[in-house]
């Protein structure tokens, strides 16, 4: 369900798990957003602002925390306050060795959720395991119901992980490759047929 609650007549509905856990969640996530320091910021704001020891909306906590850091989060609220349920990703990549050196990596994310909204728009980390030990993270922000990305690499990754620090209230699964068809415009060459 939505964070947001309209019928405020049920006690359970207040006050429930929807409403205190995933609203830890969606605090943690903000944390992930705005980054250590401006979150800090924002929460001496918040809690130094007029609505301390009295009561605020969801809107008011939002302008205290734009106000004191400067970061529009309208979005933010908008998914994970008055949207529903959380993200659920597939992903897979695809990598082949680049011209120049190193590896060009073709990764794919779906969110398949069927709840409002669609596509949540969320900054989400990768982490590319290499063979030597040495790992490598990298942040893409997926903002739609299929997202492609091709980027290079410095070496070829044994493993690539969404949101390896779980900062992100979600279900994740990896698929294999080939069970997708991907077709991207500008990657793709004219065929030629030979007789």
């Amino acid at each position: 369900r939505s964070i947001y609650i309209q019928d405020t007549t049920s006690v359970g509905n207040i006050f429930g798990s929807i409403v205190y856990d995933k609203g830890a969640w969606v605090v943690h996530m903000l944390r992930r957003i705005l980054g250590e320091t401006n979150f800090a910021t924002a929460m001496s704001a918040w809690y130094n602002s007029p609505y301390r020891w009295g009561s605020a909306t969801t809107e008011d906590f939002r302008d205290v925390v734009e106000g004191a850091t400067g970061v529009n989060i309208h979005d933010f609220i908008q998914d994970w306050i008055y949207g529903r349920s959380r993200p659920n990703y597939n992903y897979t990549y695809w990598q082949e060795a680049a011209a120049g050196g190193g590896q060009n990596v073709y990764l794919v994310v779906k969110q398949i959720q069927s709840t409002a909204p669609q596509a949540f728009r969320m900054p989400v980390d990768f982490l590319m395991d290499y063979p030597s030990g040495i790992d490598d993270t990298l942040t893409f922000t997926i903002d739609a119901r299929k997202k492609f990305v091709k980027f290079h690499l410095p070496a070829s990754p044994i493993n690539i992980e969404l949101d390896p620090g779980n900062w992100i209230l979600k279900l994740k699964t990896k698929i294999p490759w080939d069970a997708y068809i991907v077709s991207v415009d500008s990657d793709l060459h004219v065929g030629q047929q030979y007789l």
